[in-house]
């Protein structure tokens, strides 16, 4: 679990890596391999109302907060998002996510807050998906509903696969972004072409 908290004059703006547990295994993630064991769901619950504590103290009207991992749907989200929308605030939350578990309605529950506004960045692994269409058929039915855009992260071996994927979410209404893949170096995995594509 790793947190970094930023204060601003308005507001609180954190990101919370809430696990470096993920159900993919993508060839140029970044992200140290682990095990579920590694997650730890009581430390999880302290820190949101620890979280939800610092944002009752500064009062400020408004708070935002990126989940991401691993992947962080592979836990209870709601009840850290229950804890952390208890406050007289509004909270603003993106969710990041490979989006691969998980059915619409879930999703959607997340929304059924009144003081939070959820958007959702859905990483679109290729190497990783099984069933793309079904995949994206998920995304455009809760892009209906929610705050949600892909992210596609390109190499030099998924770009091509990428450009048609990107041409079925704009027939689709899908909004997406773009990011290009580093290795842990941080040397790109990603020709000029690409580049500049992006």
């Amino acid at each position: 679990m790793k947190i970094q908290i930023k204060n601003t004059n308005d507001s609180i703006n954190i990101w919370w890596c809430i696990s470096k547990v993920c159900n993919f295994n993508c060839s140029y993630c970044q992200q140290r391999k682990s095990t579920i064991s590694e997650f730890d769901k009581n430390e999880s619950i302290n820190v949101a109302k620890k979280l939800k504590e610092l944002f009752d103290k500064c009062k400020y009207k408004k708070n935002d907060i990126v989940l991401s991992g691993g992947e962080p749907s592979l836990y209870e989200l709601h009840e850290i998002i229950d804890i952390l929308s208890g406050g007289d605030y509004m909270l603003r939350i993106d969710i990041n996510t490979n989006f691969s578990l998980h059915d619409v309605f879930w999703w959607s529950t997340l929304k059924k807050y009144k003081n939070v506004k959820l958007s959702i960045t859905a990483s679109c692994h290729l190497e990783q998906i099984e069933d793309l269409d079904g995949w994206l058929d998920k995304a455009s039915q809760i892009s209906n509903v929610d705050k949600f855009k892909v992210k596609f992260v390109i190499t030099n071996d998924n770009f091509e696969e990428t450009k048609s994927v990107i041409d079925k979410c704009i027939e689709k209404n899908i909004k997406y972004c773009l990011e290009g893949a580093r290795a842990k170096d941080q040397s790109p995995l990603f020709n000029d072409e690409i580049k500049d594509f992006i």
